[in-house]
Order: C-alpha cells, then sequence, then structure tokens
C-alpha cells in the first residue's frame, strides 16, 4: 500500500478504487497496512470507493463489514457486481417489474429490489432468476432445481452477477457462484448473462456511478485488484490508472505484462 500511496501523490489521483477480498482483506481480516493507507488518503481528501463483486452482502452490509475493520467508506462510493441490475440497461430490462428467483443470501436479494424487480420464493413463478452467491453447502440443490427448470422455461433469462470462480479461503482456492453457474452451463447447454468483473458490464456500472457523483473518469482515477484480468478490462474501458497487487488474494499464471505496461502502473 505504500507504493499505492506514493503513485496517488505524483500522478494527481483524487479517487482510488479499491478491490475487497483479496486487496483490503481476505479470510484472516486487512492486509497489514492497508487501514492506515486508506485513512491517510482519505486525510489527503482523496476519495477512496470500493469495487467489489461481492454480491453476498448488500452495499449495507459490505460497508458495515468494512467498519468492524476501522475502514469507513460511505454507502455511495461501493460498487458492488450486484448494481448492474440496477444501472447497466441489458440487466435491468430483465429486471423491473419483473418476478425474480434469485440464488444467494437474503442481502443479495438488495440488487434486485435496486433495480425496480420483486423477488419470488417460488421458482415456478420466476419471469428472471439472479445467481447472487453461493452456499457453503446444498449448491447441487439449487443446481437440480434450475436444470429442471431451464429445460421447462427457456425463455427465462439467468443473470449472474458475481463472475468470480473461486476465492481465497484458508489457504487454499475455494468454489463460489461463477463456478457453480458453469456446471449448471455444461448440464443444461442453457445461456447465462454475467455482470461483474473482469466483464465489460461492471465498466458500465463505475462510470455510471462516477458520474452519478460527479467524479471525472480519466487518468485521475486509479483502480487496485488483485486479479489482473480485472484490471486490464477496467483500465481499458474507462482509461484509468491500474494497479495490480501482486502479493495478495489468487495467484494467476499471467503473460500480459507487456500490454499492461502500456497503459497501466503495476505495484
Amino acid at each position: 500500500m505504500a507504493k499505492i500511496l506514493d503513485f496517488v501523490k505524483e500522478h494527481a489521483i483524487h479517487t482510488v478504487l479499491l478491490d475487497a477480498a483479496g486487496t483490503i482483506y481476505n479470510d484472516r481480516g486487512p492486509f497489514e497496512g492497508v487501514v492506515d493507507a486508506i485513512s491517510a488518503l482519505q486525510e489527503q481528501g482523496v476519495r477512496v470507493m470500493v469495487a467489489t463483486n461481492n454480491t453476498t452482502r448488500s452495499i449495507f452490509g459490505i460497508r458495515s463489514s468494512l467498519l468492524s475493520y476501522g475502514i469507513d467508506i460511505p454507502e455511495p462510493l461501493i460498487i458492488s457486481s450486484g448494481l448492474v441490475l440496477r444501472d447497466v440497461p441489458d440487466f435491468r430490462r430483465h429486471i423491473d417489474g419483473k418476478r425474480v428467483y434469485v440464488v444467494g443470501s437474503e442481502e443479495s436479494d438488495d440488487y434486485v429490489t435496486l433495480a425496480g424487480g420483486r423477488v419470488t420464493q417460488d421458482l415456478d413463478q420466476a419471469q428472471a432468476v439472479v445467481l447472487a452467491s453461493s452456499f457453503a453447502q446444498g449448491n447441487n440443490d439449487w443446481i437440480s432445481a434450475l436444470r429442471q427448470f431451464v429445460a421447462g422455461h427457456p425463455e427465462v433469462p439467468l443473470l449472474c452477477i458475481n463472475p468470480d470462480r473461486y476465492v481465497q479461503h484458508a489457504g487454499d482456492r475455494y468454489p463460489v457462484i461463477g463456478h457453480y453457474v458453469d456446471e449448471l452451463l455444461k448440464e443444461t447447454g442453457g445461456t447465462v448473462l454475467f455482470g461483474g468483473k473482469p466483464e465489460p458490464s461492471f465498466s458500465v456500472c463505475v462510470q455510471t456511478v462516477l458520474d452519478g457523483l460527479r467524479v471525472p473518469v480519466g487518468r485521475g482515477v486509479l483502480f487496485c485488484d488483485d486479479n489482473p484480468y480485472n484490471v486490464l478490462q477496467l483500465s481499458s474501458d474507462l482509461g484509468v490508472h491500474g494497479a495490480y497487487l501482486k502479493e495478495t488474494g489468487l495467484l494467476f499464471e499471467f503473460d500480459g505484462d507487456d500490454a499492461i505496461h502500456t497503459w497501466a502502473k503495476l505495484v
């Protein structure tokens, strides 16, 4: 984080977008120096925001988790991939005014509500299905239910608002919703609309939120993430600085350094 502080000063950065898991914290808590670095940026007048694929928690829930670490990020400055349902027209048209079945936690429902949808617990009544978050156990149950539903209702859109396949947990890779959606697709041959990093839809969402805050999008913005593909996509789409944090989160076999060096600062 010390390198990020230096970079912010050298390049007149006014807004820093931080990924959450793998950048601010992991399953053991915040990384060393992160809380102090965020406080230092805020004290310098830098707008610190969160840009995360966490759709297990609502925006309020994400803020509450950060507060428990001593990190104060206001709700309007938290961007979850679940907001693609609200902010990206290709997603919202499937949700607004529709009955939506949600695979996920109770907090996951909030993203449907924000997009004007009505959450239903009856899968047979669903006009759309949102795949938001997986569970510690029992994932085969909802996969089985959806396999049968898709066979009988091929016209109902499936939207996954977190494309992550794995996260780091207890020193190992832990499968999450994107992994299980892949399993569903293998079994059904169906299609899913993915939203979230590194999909271009997330860049649209970030642009929409920043525009709403009247934050100029460009080289005064720095995006930090532990996934190089997330950095590549968002930085390329929006023309912002990107920082790939190599020492945290999942490890990637990535051979695109030459391409990244043309537009992004690696730390």
